[in-house]
């Protein structure tokens, strides 16, 4: 399992990449917009893939499956995503796993900063 934190103006994120297979997802998220009137912000959800496959792979924001699930890799290795999170709750997770590969996940938490 690799770690990585990053402490940035009150905004904490942190990736992890689970892996037990050659498919390795790491997944990066950073709150791109406050707040909205709706009570969700807007979230880019980076996701880095090595050996994945071409199926794609699944995004869950707090357990619920993304709506436009499953995602398609980009080529580069590097597929970038908007999602948006309720600022409900102060902390939430990001967490995608790869269509063929059970054991080929990443996740990371985010912290609301509106909250």
């Amino acid at each position: 399992m690799r770690f990585s934190i990053v402490m940035t103006c009150c905004l904490f994120l942190a990736s992890f990449s689970l892996h037990a297979s050659p498919c390795t997802l790491t997944v990066n998220a950073v709150i791109t917009e406050g707040c909205r009137q709706a009570g969700f912000v807007q979230v880019e959800v980076l996701v880095k893939s090595e050996s994945a496959n071409s199926e794609g792979f699944n995004v869950f924001a707090d357990g619920i499956l993304v709506s436009g699930s499953p995602f398609k890799y980009d080529v580069s290795g590097n597929t970038t995503l908007r999602v948006f999170l309720s600022c409900v709750l102060p902390m939430h997770q990001i967490f995608v796993h790869d269509m063929n590969d059970v054991a080929c996940t990443g996740i990371t938490p985010i912290e609301c900063p509106d909250f």
